[in-house]
């Protein structure tokens, strides 16, 4: 059997998401949960990835920007009903490696994974204001750049195991993450100097498992 990590990820827990390539199962409950969880609804519990006895690796990475994407503006109804610009992917990318082997052949194991990923996307019909920080003018002037949204996280994880005995088996996780949706809460109707900063700094989690089979 494989035991149950859970790491919060979202809601009251804050910013974090999970690490795909350090993670070996992705557990979905749908059901009634019990008292120990402090929220109800849906529960996604990550299982972290234990390494073997052999060195091996996983990575996955994924880029896109403005250029890889078609134009359906050009000419469109929401153009002649006077939006200046749409939306639009600026760029986003996600690079997510992870690697593993023993410590000790059958008895310790590791693996070792981070990930960086970001997304930035155009705000339809928001301009940066060429004011901003000006203490002599209180009005909104169009700069004529289009403004954007920002996110970005930074996760670096590590997973040891050990086998201590033919029923016993321990792990530890360590997760360490950061986020930065900066700036949110940009649109239409709100300039870049209105919206908000969601920050999260430093998250850390640490988790410790224990699988022992009654059978």
């Amino acid at each position: 059997g494989v035991a149950l990590s859970t790491m919060i990820g979202g809601g009251w827990g804050g910013g974090a998401v999970p690490n795909a390539t350090g993670m070996a199962e992705f557990a979905i409950d749908v059901s009634s949960v019990d008292a120990q969880s402090a929220t109800g609804g849906v529960r996604i519990n990550f299982i972290p990835r234990d390494g073997g006895n052999r060195m091996s690796g996983t990575i996955f990475g994924g880029f896109t920007q403005e250029s890889f994407a078609s134009d359906n503006f050009s000419g469109s109804d929401v153009q002649a009903r006077g939006l200046l610009a749409p939306p639009r992917i600026k760029g986003n990318g996600d690079f997510n490696p992870g690697v593993g082997g023993p410590i000790t052949r059958d008895r310790a194991w590791f693996f070792l994974s981070g990930r960086y990923l970001y997304a930035e996307n155009y705000v339809a019909g928001m301009f940066y204001n060429q004011n901003v920080n000006n203490p002599n003018r209180f009005d909104y002037v169009s700069s004529g750049e289009q403004a954007f949204i920002h996110q970005d996280q930074q996760i670096f994880q590590v997973n040891t195991t050990w086998q201590a005995t033919a029923r016993n088996r321990f792990g530890v996780t360590f997760d360490q993450e950061s986020f930065c949706g900066c700036t949110a809460g940009v649109s239409a109707t709100t300039a870049p100097e209105a919206g908000n900063d969601s920050r999260f700094p430093l998250q850390r989690f640490i988790t410790a498992d224990w699988t022992s089979p009654m059978t």
